[in-house]
């Protein structure tokens, strides 16, 4: 008797449990994810403070291309944005890695930005959430003892990162 009570009092834990985990919300990453969407289409402000990074979406030129962008404290600029450019080939010059870094104010306005970055090119962009951007960069090198290397056009996306340095 004392046998089939024991397993009735387990039997009724293991379903209990069960029941309460299939009852928890979706995980966090999802719920932003949803969050996220709920807010495209509107002008989002950026998170304050925090670091962008994703791929830009180069093909011919390199072999991958990234971008990383931060935010100032207050949301009204971008402080700091840096490409890194693998297995670039062009006409005249080749590198197996380059990386251009460039600090300075880069207005957000309406949760949009467009800037001309001496030394990278142009890249315009906008916050499709607190935490997401997405845009265009025109990429124009400024290599030493060089003319300026223009690459093109490629789109790029970037997502919140918990940091990269600087």
């Amino acid at each position: 008797m004392k046998k089939r009570v024991l397993w009735l009092g387990l039997s009724f834990l293991l379903v209990t449990a069960l029941v309460l985990t299939s009852c928890i919300p979706a995980d966090e990453g999802q719920q932003e994810e949803e969050e996220e969407e709920e807010e495209e289409g509107e002008s989002v402000t950026p998170t304050p403070g925090v670091n962008f990074t994703g791929p830009i979406l180069i093909s011919g030129k390199a072999s991958s291309g990234a971008i990383k962008f931060r935010i100032s404290e207050d949301r009204a600029s971008i402080t700091f944005v840096a490409i890194t450019l693998k297995d670039l080939k062009s006409d005249g010059f080749s590198a197996e890695s380059i990386n251009k870094e460039v600090s300075g104010s880069f207005p957000v306005i309406g949760g949009s930005f467009d800037a001309s970055i001496a030394g990278i090119g142009e890249i315009e962009g906008h916050f499709t959430s607190p935490r997401k951007a997405i845009g265009t960069i025109n990429i124009t090198l400024e290599i030493p003892l060089s003319e300026p290397l223009e690459l093109g056009e490629w789109g790029w996306s970037a997502r919140y990162t918990s940091g990269f340095g600087r």
